[in-house]
């Protein structure tokens, strides 16, 4: 039962994609070590995904999250950070980060959510920063890490 419910939510999740507003932005000193972010929004879903490539600042990071702030923002949002580095990223800008998310949370919350989802062990560390981050601010959006994407999914659609 538990593979045919994944299979039906991964199933709307491909739907969702031909209903999806589309938007790649990109900003960085060298076009070769330029880092993508493409953020897919699907409005009946209620789900915004962010796909971050290359190496990314926490200034960006922080443009990122006040442009999703700024329309009106789903109550689900993932960061797939497989395909990024974010080796610049220091503790205290994380701790900058999510204060800035809190600022701007109450529009989500209380039944807002954010997964992330990192593969390499690096950007897994700095999503347990930030999970730990959000217990201590007791931040009103859930976050919560995920190593994979379908879990992340799973989580969201639940």
């Amino acid at each position: 039962m538990a593979v045919s419910l994944f299979a039906f939510k991964m199933e709307d999740f491909q739907q969702a994609w031909e209903n999806v507003e589309k938007t790649w932005i990109a900003r960085a000193d060298c076009e070769d070590q330029m880092p993508d972010i493409t953020v897919l929004t699907d409005r009946e879903k209620d789900l915004t995904v962010h796909v971050v490539a290359g190496n990314i600042t926490a200034f960006q990071i922080e443009e990122e999250i006040k442009r999703f702030y700024q329309n009106t923002p789903t109550q689900n949002l993932l960061w797939d950070l497989r395909n990024a580095d974010l080796s610049e990223i220091k503790s205290d800008e994380v701790k900058k980060i999510l204060s800035l998310s809190l600022s701007l949370s109450p529009t989500r919350a209380p039944d807002g959510k954010t997964a992330l989802v990192a593969s390499s062990d690096m950007e897994f560390g700095v999503g347990r920063i930030v999970e730990n981050y959000t217990e201590i601010y007791k931040h009103p959006i859930r976050i919560r890490l995920f190593r994979s994407f379908a879990e992340a999914m799973r989580w969201l659609c639940q």
